[in-house]
């Protein structure tokens, strides 16, 4: 009887050249069978197991699944579990966007479906990405330095955190309290930045800067606050000019920008007509309506309105999970920043004063899996998710949003990227090799003394 080792070691040795008959195109049964006969049933299987594994991990195979569910199997469970009614997806493999699709309706009333073009809000803390890119360009242009002070760029800031470093507050390590922590904070109203400033100014910092890591959402607002220094101009027409149009984004707005696409606009029980006669609105930009709550409290969040809409409210961007596939595409390369090194500064783990690496950098959390970094991010009454697994042998990315606030999407987007390749539902970092074991000598028999080397 063989070990299963045996068995192990010879489905190794069969492996490749059965994936080069494979290959090959020779499909006849009666191999399969002579191998079964010669080497057992048990090879055969693993065999089997062998070709599957590498063709899931085959760029362009078809054959998408994992554990026999289809993506699509996946999203709908998931949907039903979390009480979803619509959720759009886009799959990058670089440098192609193979998969962009929607699921149920965006809006429960009016039954818009989910679609390629249908733009979310991003989340804040989503967005802090695309603000983190701004502020790399400006250093870039020569603008300012990461180790700047803020305050030289930004005199109107309270005396205490005018020496902090622009570095300190894009990666969260600043200290500096967070606006939105009060329990009586309304994130629908629209309070300009100043005023957000006051509402913490006399607070102390959290911490001391640069020994830990905490997300707070004024260092978002001062960097914005920044940018529109920096540039001359506002905000937005920074982020628009050197992101959204760099990269063609053409399902990418701002807030205060939600009137300047043309829309029919639906009520209960209405159809869509207009597209019979506006080419437009063929396959129509559309905003998904945010939900909170679960059940009997689920209640609708109005999209913004665009009307006198002040920094951060005005800065809040939707977009479609094609466009932020784009957008991810351009982080790449040198298409937003050119400079490698300042790519790294927000795409690698940071390290705190004392040396210690902490696994995030501003928006961006690492797991530990090489290359993998993710944004991800949940307010007005959506959530949105972005995987980038970046390594060379790796090149994928899944976006998922969803018209539905607190939803974790990190198992689900890992079980989408494991339908391409099962290597990528390890997210986590490889244990490093188990030292070799030192064979010791064997004992020398009682009486006798040990043979000499």
């Amino acid at each position: 009887m063989k070990s299963p080792r045996f068995w192990e070691l010879s489905a190794a040795r069969f492996h490749g050249t059965l994936c080069v008959m494979t290959h090959a195109r020779i499909k006849s049964s009666s191999m399969l069978f002579l191998i079964a006969l010669v080497m057992g049933p048990l090879l055969v299987l693993q065999i089997i197991h062998g070709m599957a594994l590498h063709a899931r991990a085959e760029r362009g195979n078809p054959h998408v699944q994992l554990e026999g569910k289809t993506i699509d199997d996946m999203i709908a469970a998931y949907m039903k579990e979390h009480d979803v009614s619509g959720l759009t997806l886009a799959i990058v493999q670089a440098p192609y966007i193979t998969r962009v699709a929607g699921y149920g309706v965006v809006d429960r009333e009016v039954k818009l479906l989910a679609a390629s073009n249908t733009m979310f809000p991003l989340p804040p803390r989503f967005g802090e990405a695309y603000t983190a890119v701004a502020v790399m360009q400006l250093v870039e242009g020569g603008k300012l330095g990461l180790d700047d002070p803020i305050g030289k760029h930004l005199p109107q800031l309270p005396e205490p955190w005018k020496g902090l470093p622009v570095r300190a507050l894009i990666l969260h390590s600043s200290g500096l309290p967070d606006f939105t922590a009060p329990p009586d904070y309304d994130s629908n109203s629209n309070t300009p930045a100043d005023k957000l400033i006051a509402s913490v100014a006399g607070q102390p910092l959290a911490f001391p800067t640069g020994t830990q890591v905490r997300p707070s959402a004024t260092n978002h607002l001062v960097l914005q606050m920044l940018v529109e220094k920096l540039s001359g101009g506002s905000y937005q027409a920074f982020v628009r000019a050197n992101q959204f149009e760099r990269l063609g984004l053409k399902y990418t707005y701002f807030s205060t920008e939600l009137g300047k696409f043309p829309r029919e606009h639906l009520k209960k029980d209405e159809k869509h007509s207009k597209f019979l006669v506006e080419a437009p609105q063929i396959n129509p930009i559309e905003v998904a309506v945010g939900y909170r709550g679960a059940g009997s409290t689920l209640t609708a969040v109005p999209p913004l309105n665009p009307d006198g809409l002040a920094l951060p409210r005005g800065a809040v961007i939707y977009t479609s999970s094609h466009d932020i596939s784009v957008w991810d595409v351009g982080l790449a390369g040198g298409i937003l920043i050119k400079d490698p090194n300042l790519r790294a500064v927000i795409y690698t783990p940071q390290k705190l004063a004392d040396g210690k690496e902490v696994p995030t950098s501003g928006p961006w959390a690492f797991p530990g899996r090489k290359g993998l970094m993710i944004a991800a991010g949940t307010e007005y009454g959506c959530s949105a998710f972005l995987s980038r697994y970046t390594a060379a042998e790796d090149l994928l990315c899944v976006t998922l949003q969803a018209n539905k606030e607190g939803l974790d999407f990190t198992e689900l987007a890992t079980k989408i990227a494991g339908s391409f390749d099962a290597r990528l539902l390890v997210t986590t970092a490889e244990p490093p090799p188990a030292p070799a074991e030192e064979k010791k000598p064997a004992a020398a028999p009682k009486g006798e003394q040990p043979k000499k080397k």
